[in-house]
């Protein structure tokens, strides 16, 4: 790994984010696990899928980088909706919309984050993190996108196009009612969750090489013959020609 790259400091300076956004992404994985398993009290009652989105979003708060704020800021703003949407019983299109705004920011949040990691290790000539972040980033347009496109185009075929509420109101209901339509998302979680793990251990291990770099120099900068010796002061006696 290159630490003197932009990428590699990057990496170093974000470890502790990069630790929020792996927490958030267990937790999404854990919650898209237990909706498989039909437990919806910790959806419906303790609002259990809004804290990965509120630790997304400390995770780049100050970061600078409105690409990956934006997302993080709608993810946890519109992230209570999804519990109203289920617990109403006759939703209204407002929970309907806020509740694909937040499936949209929280799969465009891990884009730009996995497009984030990706560009670091590149520059950091970190190959393995670049080509775990490559795959992830596909997982996520072929395993993701793509089957969330195929239920789409499903129900467009039965209900028209998507400008009416009702049209995502049977998307999210065939989401949540068919837990086999919930594997894309908890694969996805999974892979995302590995590529930030993966950008921890590099983060880390930036920094450990860093830390060792300095202690060689330091230790070049002394001479290992004469440290700790008092130097003999200089003579002033010169040389004489007979």
């Amino acid at each position: 790994m290159n630490i003197a790259s932009n990428g590699a400091r990057l990496l170093a300076s974000w470890t502790w984010r990069l630790m929020l956004v792996s927490a958030a992404a267990l937790l999404m994985m854990v919650i898209a696990f237990i909706g498989l398993r039909r437990y919806d009290w910790l959806v419906c009652q303790c609002y259990g899928h809004c804290i990965p989105s509120v630790l997304l979003l400390a995770a780049v708060i100050g970061c600078g980088r409105k690409r990956l704020q934006c997302p993080a800021c709608a993810s946890a703003a519109f992230a209570p909706f999804f519990t109203w949407y289920l617990v109403s019983d006759k939703p209204s299109d407002y929970f309907i919309w806020c509740t694909v705004l937040w499936a949209l920011a929280t799969m465009w949040f891990a884009f730009e984050m996995t497009g984030l990691i990706r560009s670091c290790a590149h520059d950091a000539a970190c190959e393995w993190l670049e080509k775990m972040a490559g795959h992830t980033f596909i997982s996520l347009i072929y395993l993701l996108i793509a089957p969330m496109a195929a239920i789409t185009v499903a129900n467009m075929v039965v209900l028209g196009m998507p400008t009416n509420a009702s049209f995502w109101d049977a998307t999210i209901q065939s989401l949540h009612a068919t837990p086999k339509y919930l594997l894309p998302i908890v694969w996805n979680t999974f892979m995302f969750l590995k590529i930030c793990c993966a950008a921890v251990l590099a983060s880390h291990m930036a920094v450990r090489q860093s830390f060792d770099n300095a202690q060689n120099n330091d230790a070049e900068e002394e001479d290992p013959h004469q440290a700790g010796l008092p130097q003999p002061p200089p003579s002033d006696q010169q040389e004489t020609t007979p």
